[in-house]
């Protein structure tokens, strides 16, 4: 690796660290958890898909529902506030709704769903509810839109644990598979 290659990898991760430090500090108390809050670190896998999922606080300013799930043209139109890089800070007792934003630059649309997640370590995820994506469900993002899905955190007053990690893997699916699957057409179990 080149010395210039050198100085912009470090730079890249100079610059990751104090956005995921600033982020962290707007979102909560996320560098000093005090046994009241729980930091939540999401992250995700992708199987064929471009890596574009990012992680938002809600706009306060604007009414939402969980799980309102669209496609609109500009990342303005949708409910996003701030972006979140870094972990979530939960109060225990407490829930917290964001919006999980996917872009699709391309000119043909992607078809996505999620895996249920993962969590770790899962001694502490007893009393923690992540209202999220992995519904058994195919999501289409039209080519040229924002994608974006209202998500819940929940966490109970009595978890135990400071931090919790969350991995959700997204993966990739044709047009004919995401039809079947965005429908309800499919039957999980024959009658």
């Amino acid at each position: 690796m080149g010395r210039a290659n050198s100085y912009s990898v470090v730079v890249l991760c100079l610059q990751s660290l104090f956005v995921s430090l600033s982020v962290a500090g707007d979102v909560g108390r996320a560098s000093a958890p005090d046994g009241q809050r729980m930091l939540v670190v999401i992250r995700w896998e992708y199987q064929g898909l471009a890596p574009r999922m990012r992680l938002y606080t809600a706009d306060p300013a604007r009414r939402i529902r969980l799980w309102e799930t669209r496609s609109v043209r500009t990342l303005a139109q949708t409910p996003a506030w701030r972006r979140v890089d870094g972990p979530v800070s939960i109060k225990k007792g407490s829930a917290r709704n964001f919006v999980l934003v996917y872009h699709n630059p391309t000119n043909k649309p992607v078809y996505f769903f999620s895996a249920p997640h993962r969590m770790t370590p899962a001694e502490f995820t007893l009393g923690f509810r992540f209202r999220c994506l992995c519904v058994n469900h195919v999501f289409e993002v039209p080519a040229g839109y924002y994608w974006y899905r209202v998500v819940r955190i929940l966490a109970s007053r009595h978890m135990r644990g400071e931090r919790l990690q969350v991995v959700h893997k997204l993966v990739a699916v044709d047009r004919q598979r995401g039809q079947l699957f965005s429908t309800g057409r499919h039957r999980p179990v024959p009658r």
